[in-house]
């Protein structure tokens, strides 16, 4: 099988980055499978410098996709068995053609899709979907009338190499490194009410009063370019979680599926993690038994689990423990690939 794999942070780089073990495979989202004698990976090479891909984004806002990622692609038609796609904004246009003026496509969904007509169009339009999150498949199913069959739930795990998530002793503080959607707010007064020593990575701007023994560590500048600034970013927040004794994932909302790349980290990493509850994430830290679950908002709650789980080393020592087992035997970046593999496979047929 030949297959064209774009992706929105350019998929030539990531491929290159994973190659050298400076970045996780999980987030080349399965087109590693295809990496076989079998089977040849064909990469686009996106970037939101030029100016196509920008009037894609500013002026059409990808309701055509990116015109030039997928007029790469379709020069490669005559090679090309299969598209796949790390997400499906960059590739809308692709989806919404006759599907014979272009191979067959798949895509990995991590929202929810609205339930408008353009919508509606770009969902019909894919011949196989791999979601992040058994609600997001749900939703795709019951509201856009997806077939089930090609429509499918995987297990977005992390990469198990040492090399890119190194066993290490855990610190001594709690840490919260992630960015999109996260309530370091509700954290801090947490923290008011729990007095346990913690590292936020976050800015200062707007937080309440940070009790002694909270440290706010401003990000970094990060280069210009969005690969180069996606390696630089993940790697300041490993490095971070790896010096966690437990590591908190505090979120604003429940509504989408945010905080699945820092849950991955940190079970990778074999630490503890209290997390704001979502039903988007399908990983169960209570029957795992690696963390603990908060409601959305729950002060009092996040209160009471961090100092559990802080006065206690060896609960959290057996909860990291647990976590990285997890991640061993189950939920990994190699059964995700196994799982885009055989759908791919079952769309080509």
């Amino acid at each position: 099988m030949r297959v064209v794999y774009s992706h929105n942070y350019s998929a030539t780089g990531i491929r290159a980055q994973v190659a050298a073990r400076r970045y996780p495979v999980q987030h080349m989202y399965g087109a590693q499978a295809f990496e076989s004698a079998e089977h040849v990976l064909l990469t686009t090479d996106h970037r939101g410098d030029h100016p196509l891909a920008r009037f894609s984004e500013r002026g059409l806002r990808l309701r055509a996709g990116d015109l030039r990622d997928e007029w790469s692609i379709l020069r490669l038609r005559p090679r090309v068995d299969l598209i796949f796609a790390g997400e499906p904004l960059h590739v809308a246009g692709l989806a919404q053609l006759p599907r014979n003026r272009r191979p067959p496509l798949v895509s990995v969904f991590h929202q929810p899709a609205p339930t408008t007509p353009w919508w509606r169009r770009v969902v019909a339009g894919f011949d196989g979907i791999g979601c992040l999150s058994s609600r997001v498949r749900d939703q795709l199913i019951s509201e856009h009338g997806r077939d089930p069959a090609t429509t499918v739930a995987l297990p977005w795990g992390p990469d198990r190499s040492p090399d890119i998530y190194p066993c290490s002793d855990p610190g001594d503080v709690v840490v919260a490194a992630g960015k999109t959607g996260r309530d370091f707010t509700m954290l801090v007064r947490a923290l008011q009410m729990s007095p346990v020593p913690a590292r936020l990575w976050t800015s200062r701007a707007g937080l309440p009063d940070v009790p002694a023994g909270v440290e706010v560590v401003e990000p970094r500048t990060v280069p210009a370019d969005p690969g180069a600034a996606r390696q630089f970013a993940w790697v300041e927040a490993r490095d971070a979680l790896a010096a966690a004794a437990l590591i908190a994932i505090p979120l604003v909302s429940a509504d989408r599926l945010i905080g699945l790349s820092e849950l991955a980290d940190a079970l990778a990493l074999g630490r503890p993690v209290v997390m704001t509850r979502n039903p988007y994430i399908d990983v169960d830290l209570d029957a795992i038994g690696c963390g603990r679950f908060v409601d959305v908002g729950d002060v009092a709650g996040w209160a009471k689990a961090l100092d559990e789980l802080m006065s206690d080393p060896q609960l959290r020592g057996e909860m990291g423990a647990a976590g990285r087992r997890y991640v061993d035997e189950t939920w990994n970046s190699d059964a995700f690939a196994r799982g885009v593999l055989d759908l791919c496979t079952a769309v080509v047929r």
